[in-house]
């Protein structure tokens, strides 16, 4: 195959990539080949959350994503800098990183050498919704620095990747708001908000809207949510926090400020689809779903079934230990073996994301109850 044939192939792969994004590895794999290099990283680093959304590395540098993801990736001195939104050129770390700063970098000297390699080529491909888009391409030291010809070929490629990417990137934010608002209309008994993790409200429903207009347990203020009472609010804060860094269900209640009645909130993760791709990045990262209530109704099996996922069985549970039952009572009135309902207990805690029994009684207690 001749070379204007293998960059008519490579191009055609770019950008079959940005609707089937499974096939960004190989077309990642030949890019790498194409510069000689060891290991390609490519990234959407978020610079709200900390991490990177995307993370498509070599095979076999899994244990380096992980460092990546968990520590590294925040002192990454590589990371591009776009200007109005704009990607910079095509970069070499060693036209702009010294060997002194090398040897002193803890970024390079713990992560980047003895993972990936010495030398790095950046390919800046788009700033949007807070995320930084780019391709690395590292080898090892002892094939020295990227040459010219090298730097060039990428630059040939760089405007179709970064079209490539941006469109997938565009195609999945759409079915990820998509997405969002399905959840919101699954809830639509109760106020929704979508909340990104800085608490700015990104879609609320018809009830959202209201407990906002009536401004007297929740607020909005420079287009975030907010509880009007100080201490209930820094509550609210806390929820959502472990809500977007654990992944796990969270709860907060919030008093009105004219003393009649309470809302309850639930902050739910948004979870992607086992096929999405990781790129996709909705602003919204939880749901809150708002209810008012004075008494102290339990969440209905239904509730249960469609926050968690639960079985009926599974739900039938969790509102039979929140009533005050013990596990032996339930497997007596439901005419089974103990064993049985203890296996329904373990698979409630695992979808629930709760570590024990006493953490799913008051899991399920604080839950709005609508009937």
């Amino acid at each position: 195959m001749g070379k204007l044939a293998q960059y008519d192939r490579l191009l055609e792969t770019i950008y079959a990539a940005s609707l089937e994004p499974d096939r960004w590895p190989d077309v990642l794999e030949a890019v790498c080949e194409g510069v000689n290099g060891d290991v390609y990283h490519l990234q959407a680093w978020d610079d709200e959350l900390g991490v990177d959304r995307l993370g498509i590395i070599s095979c076999g540098k899994e244990e380096a994503l992980a460092s990546y993801q968990g520590y590294f990736g925040g002192m990454d001195p590589r990371r591009t800098e776009f200007r109005n939104g704009l990607p910079g050129p095509v970069t070499a770390c060693h036209h702009y990183l010294d060997d002194d700063f090398v040897r002193g970098s803890e970024f390079f000297r713990d992560y980047l050498v003895p993972h990936c390699g010495r030398y790095s080529a950046t390919v800046p491909l788009f700033s949007a919704h807070g995320v930084r888009a780019q391709l690395d391409v590292v080898r090892a030291s002892d094939h020295g620095p990227f040459s010219a010809a090298e730097l060039s070929y990428l630059r040939w490629l760089a405007p179709h990747l970064r079209l490539a990417c941006r469109f997938m990137f565009e195609l999945q934010s759409r079915e990820a708001q998509q997405q969002l608002g399905q959840s919101m209309l699954d809830y639509s008994n109760l106020g929704v908000f979508g909340l990104a993790a800085s608490r700015k409200i990104v879609q609320a429903n018809r009830q959202g809207v209201a407990f906002l207009a009536a401004r007297d347990c929740l607020q909005e203020l420079a287009g975030h949510l907010h509880a009007v009472d100080p201490r209930q609010d820094a509550a609210l804060g806390l929820a959502l926090q472990a809500a977007v860094s654990r992944r796990v269900m969270s709860c907060s209640e919030t008093t009105s400020c004219s003393g009649h009645g309470s809302a309850y909130l639930t902050i739910v993760p948004i979870m992607a689809g086992a096929q999405a791709p990781a790129l996709a990045v909705p602003s919204a990262v939880v749901l809150c779903l708002v209810a008012k209530r004075g008494g102290h109704r339990l969440a209905t099996a239904r509730q249960l079934m469609e926050f968690f996922g639960l079985s009926p069985a599974e739900a039938r549970l969790a509102r039979s230990l929140a009533h005050g039952d013990c596990l032996d009572a339930f497997a007596e009135g439901q005419g089974i073996q103990r064993c049985t309902a203890r296996t329904q207990l373990q698979h409630a805690l695992r979808k629930t994301r709760t570590n024990d029994q006493k953490e799913l009684i008051r899991l399920v207690l604080s839950l709005p109850a609508v009937r």
